[in-house]
């Protein structure tokens, strides 16, 4: 399938590619058939029967002809089985139909060059201009350079050897063929020369991205050496993105000023919340009517509720996540406050370290505030060591929270959404709106357990 799908890209751009079942086809549609092929395409493993290089030596024993080894593998003791066989180079599966082209034309050169002298000055020429043709041909900036290095063999400056039709575009360089970097660009950063001098010592092939101030430009580049280690030469095949690194920029400082206004959003909401608290509280003090100042010391802690989330919000920076225990264990630290005449009393936790969305995490926060707040005002008649527990888990895809108080209990047969007494119609409603379910039950206090089915 792989196979099919690189004919078809190369035929895209020119070449007409021929597929062979395995190695003993190749050998024969080779060595046997009167048809006439410029380069092969190796792969290291054929399937059955023969591998790449067993194949690669069988044809070269008949016929002298370029062949590129292309394949996926990239471990040093696979790559070293082609090192024994006349090849043009290696070239990696994925590393595109661009480097690919490149490979093909670089592995036709070198073909060429290595001819014997009783070839014709007319082919030699005829060979020479089918090459520039096809480097004048890929968008792609291309040339080749090679390096020099100073007395203590570091590199310093490169000169240019080949380039083709898209270099000047590409780098906006007028006439570069034979002369010098440093002298065409004098500031040009050393990088350049250290990662083209460490590719034509070693061989190591190197794909990156860098900038070239004094040209002005972003480049990405994949670079390999071309001939021996001696000749140090490297081609380079590269593409200017400066437009493509400005846009880049761009959109991440407009992605820093909608953070800092989405904070500076938040930061006001919370002033806001604190706010409506203080006004809740001024008028909770006036208020002489026990119904009446229930009602808003209930809407009181309601609000705190939602000031914890966002105090969390913005300690934490993460407008889309918050850490479900550090949230929890904040309001039941305020919710405490609230409640001096158990001060010397704990609500024991067992929370589960947990990123949950921010609305989700609000509306447990809501849930648990209406339980816990329920549980100081209506499970005890006194002060009890003892208070309670409370733990968050998560079992799979279902968030279970439960709520345990050592208090006097309620009547089982009495739901949440019954408005007297023990009635809490906002924890059954925000229950149902997170589509999960609750049980309460009676074991030497009141046990409520809510599991919601988180879909994310």
């Amino acid at each position: 399938m792989l196979a099919t799908f690189k004919k078809l890209q190369l035929e895209k751009i020119g070449y007409t590619v021929h597929n062979m079942i395995n190695g003993e086809d190749a050998v024969n549609h080779v060595c046997n058939l009167p048809v006439y092929y410029d380069l092969i395409l190796m792969d290291i493993n054929l399937g059955s029967g023969m591998d790449g290089p067993e194949t690669a030596k069988k044809i070269l024993n008949h016929k002298e002809i370029p062949i590129l080894f292309f394949s996926a593998y990239k471990s040093p003791e696979i790559v070293k089985k082609t090192e024994y066989v006349r090849s043009y180079g290696y070239v990696v599966k994925d590393s595109g139909i661009a480097v690919l082209d490149a490979s093909i034309k670089m592995a036709l050169k070198l073909f060429y060059d290595k001819q014997p002298p009783t070839q014709s000055e007319t082919d030699k020429k005829r060979n020479n201009n089918n090459y520039q043709t096809l480097l004048d041909s890929i968008d792609e900036g291309y040339c080749i350079i090679e390096i020099i290095y100073d007395g203590h063999h570091k590199p310093v400056d490169f000169s240019f050897v080949e380039v083709n039709a898209a270099f000047e575009s590409q780098t906006g360089i007028l006439n570069a063929k034979g002369r010098r970097m440093r002298e065409i660009a004098p500031e040009h950063e050393d990088h350049w020369f250290e990662i083209f001098g460490h590719i034509a010592l070693t061989g190591q092939s190197i794909r990156f991205q860098n900038q070239a101030a004094q040209l002005g430009r972003w480049y990405d580049v994949f670079a390999f050496r071309t001939g021996t280690a001696e000749s140090h030469k490297v081609a380079i095949l590269f593409n200017d993105i400066t437009n493509r690194r400005r846009s880049e920029v761009e959109i991440s400082n407009q992605l820093i000023e909608k953070e800092i206004l989405l904070k500076e959003v938040h930061h006001r909401v919370k002033n806001n919340i604190i706010t409506i608290e203080s006004l809740l509280s001024l008028r909770t003090e006036l208020i002489t009517n026990a119904e009446a100042k229930m009602i808003l010391e209930d809407s009181i802690y309601r609000v705190q509720s939602m000031r914890v989330l966002y105090e969390n919000l913005l300690i934490t920076g993460d407008y889309q996540l918050i850490s479900i225990k550090q949230y929890l264990e904040n309001l039941l630290r305020t919710l405490a406050a609230l409640f001096p005449e158990f001060e010397s009393s704990t609500i024991n936790t067992a929370i589960e370290d947990l990123k949950l969305p921010v609305k989700f995490a609000n509306y447990i926060g809501i849930i648990l505030n209406e339980l816990v707040t329920n549980m100081y005002k209506h499970a005890f008649s006194g002060t009890n060591n003892d208070l309670g527990f409370i733990s968050i888990e998560k079992k799979g895809s279902t968030l279970i929270l439960t709520v345990i108080d050592n208090g006097v209990g309620v009547d089982e047969n009495i739901s949440l959404d019954y408005s007297n007494g023990f009635g809490l119609p906002i924890v059954q409603m925000l229950i149902k709106q997170l589509n999960g379910i609750y049980t309460m039950k009676n074991e030497n206090g009141t046990k409520i357990v809510v599991q919601i089915e988180m879909l994310n």
